[in-house]
This record gives structure tokens, C-alpha cells and sequence, in this order.
């Protein structure tokens, strides 16, 4: 059987496709005519989807995309974790967004001498937005704001293009940066009302802990998933603030935490914590990059935490990550949540609790 990716497709739709890519396992194609339309294929309300490389999913209405998201999730897990997709599914909780439109609150745009807009889809070439239905009210009045009274061709110089940044802060500012690198103005969460819902997730999973001297909060940046658990007599949280320098400790009392700066893999090897007086930690939060753990799984695992939080943006590394795990620990609850509306990603957190033989 040969498996064919139908982009801009709907479920248990029937069309007429052209086949464009050839990769390893699968083929990818795209849309020339509808021919019996899905039930749950909508009028995307961009007037530049399927051009701009953006939203993918506009077309579907929002329940439709929580079942593809929530079913390629399972797909992916059952793989890995060799259990019954009905098993893993009771084990599963849905998080759909509330707003699934106006909910992005930090957004890069790409500029020339004639407007606003993004890359278009798989090309660097400039798809106009003058609206774009995904970002927060409050950058959408900016981006109109700048549209209209910035010098674009000045901007553009000889290069011909710009890009702008802007950012949504918790206190309603917006911060513009203006070409320079991504998030040059500090990270911020895309979607603040998700991330709310995420940051109640994690200090729930791990309510039944039976010991809290050390929790780990790894690729943890400021404590954004640790910074509402509550009980443990010390916090580590590692990310790499500036690469290349000694793990080092800096405390930071105000949130209760402790921010470690380096790298995961660095301080997994280094294992300073030994030196710091503490022992093996209790519970580990891991919250990586899309490329998921890599080789920092297999030594995460063997640390021997009672509990282990995972989150990933990417099912496919995760399922590839979880491998390091499935002897030791088992599935307690799989939680997907929908961070990114109209697009195909999707945020997914699985709590694991370590098993008494092991």
C-alpha cells in the first residue's frame, strides 16, 4: 500500500490529486478538484489561505481538526509505546482552544516597498496580508498602524525586505523588534490562554508525588512549567542562557526557583546537583525544542524519577523519545492540547509514573 499525504484535504472526502513529493515512506500531493466533499470542510475566512504559509487548516471546521490532531497523537503513541490505541485513549484528555482564531500573541511578518505579509507556502516569496485572522486584536491595530504610516521602501532598502516582530506582553504592551533575530525582545508563549491551561496540567499530574525535595524543570527557561508546582523543598530549572559557560547556579528567589544555566545534555552529564548537595530528583518536567529530547532521553530515564512530565510540540519525536521509557514507567495520562489553531501542530503531555519493579 502506498501512503499519500493530501494536502489541503478534509476526511472521508474523495478528489482528484497530483502528486508532488516522493519521500521515503510516503508520497505528498496536492488538491486539483473536489470531487465529493467532506461534511467537515469550511470557507477558510483568510482571503490568502492555501497561499500563505501559514494556517494549513482553515478548511476544516474546528471539532474536525481536534479529532485529526487528538487521532495522530494516538497513531503515534501506539506505536512507540507498543499499547492499544483504546487503552491509550482512555488515558487521553482534549484541550481545545477557546478562541481557535485571534489567539496568537507574538507573530513575525515579513515586509517589502508594497506591504505586510508571510513567506508563502514552501517559498520565500511575499503572499500580502492586510488582516491576518489568527492574531490577537491587539497586533492586528499595530500591524495596521505600521502599514500605514511606516516608510516601507525605506525599510525594504536594497535587500527589498524586512521583517518585524511584534509581541503581546501579560500587561497588554506590545513590543515591536524590527530585523533582528527571532524573539530578540524576550519569549513569550504564542497563545496565553493554552499556555495557562498547560501550566495547570503539569502541577496536577504530579499532585501524587509521595516525596518533594527536588523537581527538575528541563529546556525550562524562566520556569514557565514549574513556577505553579508548589512543594518542592528545591527547584532546578535548566536552559541554556548563554551557551558555552560552566553549569552554573543562579538563584532566583522571587519565583522559588533556582535557574540553571546550561544546556540539558550538559547538566545531565555533569550531574552537579550531586555536588550541590542534592540527591536524584524526584520529578522531572521536560519541555524541549521541536527535535524532542534526542540524546538527553535515554539519560533522563535513568535518572529514576518517580515522575516524568513530557511535553512536545511534535507527536512524532515525542513517540521516538518515550522508547527510553516504556521499561521503566508507565502511561498515567496523555493530555492534547491544542495550542496552535488552524494549523496542523499540536502541544501534547504525557505523565509518566515510574513502575515499582524498576
Amino acid at each position: 500500500a502506498i501512503v499519500i499525504f493530501v494536502n489541503g484535504g478534509a476526511p472521508g472526502e474523495k478528489a482528484l490529486v497530483r502528486l508532488t513529493k516522493q519521500n521515503k515512506k510516503y508520497w505528498e500531493s496536492e488538491i486539483v478538484m473536489v470531487v465529493s466533499p467532506s461534511k467537515d470542510r469550511v470557507k477558510p475566512p483568510c482571503p490568502v489561505f492555501g497561499k500563505c504559509g501559514g494556517c494549513d487548516w482553515q478548511h476544516l471546521s474546528y471539532p474536525a481538526q481536534m479529532e485529526a490532531k487528538k487521532d495522530y497523537v494516538l497513531f503515534q503513541l501506539e506505536k512507540s509505546l507498543k499499547m492499544q490505541k483504546s487503552t491509550l485513549e482512555e488515558k487521553l484528555t482534549l484541550h481545545p482552544a477557546k478562541n481557535p482564531f485571534n489567539y496568537r500573541a507574538r507573530v513575525q511578518v515579513r515586509g517589502n516597498a508594497k506591504g505586510l505579509g508571510f513567506f508563502g507556502r514552501g517559498s520565500n516569496d511575499l503572499i500580502k496580508v492586510e488582516k491576518c485572522a489568527v492574531v490577537r486584536p491587539e497586533i492586528q491595530e499595530t500591524w495596521e498602524t505600521f502599514a500605514r504610516t511606516r516608510p516601507l521602501p525605506e525599510l525594504a532598502g536594497k535587500a527589498g525586505q524586512f521583517k518585524v516582530e511584534w509581541s503581546l506582553t501579560e500587561t497588554g504592551q506590545i513590543h515591536e523588534s524590527l530585523n533582528k533575530d527571532h524573539a530578540a525582545i524576550g519569549f513569550t508563549q504564542i497563545n496565553p490562554e493554552q499556555n495557562n491551561v498547560l501550566q495547570d496540567i503539569v502541577p496536577n499530574s504530579i499532585t501524587q508525588c509521595p516525596t518533594k525535595d527536588l523537581l527538575f524543570d528541563l529546556y525550562g527557561g524562566e520556569g514557565n512549567l514549574s513556577r505553579k508546582v508548589k512543594g518542592f523543598a528545591k527547584t532546578y530549572c535548566v536552559d541554556a542562557y548563554n551557551s558555552g559557560t560552566p553549569v552554573t547556579e543562579i538563584s532566583k528567589t522571587a519565583d522559588g526557583l533556582t535557574i540553571i544555566n546550561a544546556r540539558t545534555r550538559e547538566f545531565l552529564l555533569e550531574k552537579s546537583w550531586l555536588h550541590w548537595g542534592k540527591k536524584t530528583p524526584d520529578c522531572v518536567i521536560a519541555d524541549p525544542p521541536r527535535n524532542g529530547l534526542e540524546e538527553c532521553a535515554e539519560p533522563i530515564a535513568k535518572l529514576g524519577a518517580q515522575n516524568v512530565i513530557l511535553v512536545s510540540c511534535d507527536p512524532n519525536t515525542l513517540a521516538r523519545d518515550l522508547a527510553a521509557f516504556i521499561t521503566k514507567y508507565t502511561v498515567t495520562a496523555i493530555h492534547v492540547l491544542d495550542m496552535f489553531p488552524q494549523t496542523h501542530h499540536i502541544e501534547t503531555v504525557v505523565h509518566l509514573t515510574k513502575t515499582s519493579n524498576s
